[in-house]
């Protein structure tokens, strides 16, 4: 639900020309980490299977592989729509005042 109402979201600001204000690109960019937020978290659970099985079977280079990409997809884009969020936290505080 949540990688469809992102990629509405996209979709809406990137047809209609009117509305691509500052405020509105914020909140596209903010859709578009959410969207891979939200695809992120799809792949990195059976990631994190596949990690945790190669661990216990002693497969390391594959465990070290698919851990990597787990742990990659499970803090990267969150951290994006955290630093995304705060951007506009600035530009709301600055129109504002």
């Amino acid at each position: 639900m949540a990688v469809a109402g992102s990629a509405f979201i996209l979709a809406t600001i990137w047809k209609n020309p009117r509305v691509r204000t500052p405020s509105y690109v914020l909140l596209a960019a903010l859709a578009f980490t959410d969207f891979f937020t939200e695809l992120s978290t799809i792949l990195c659970q059976p990631f994190y299977v596949v990690y945790r099985m190669q661990e216990l079977s002693g497969n390391f280079k594959m465990s070290c592989i698919a851990g990597v990409i787990a742990q990659i997809a499970r803090y990267y884009f969150p951290s994006l729509t955290d630093i995304v969020m705060a951007i506009i936290a600035v530009e709301r505080w600055l129109h504002m005042s």
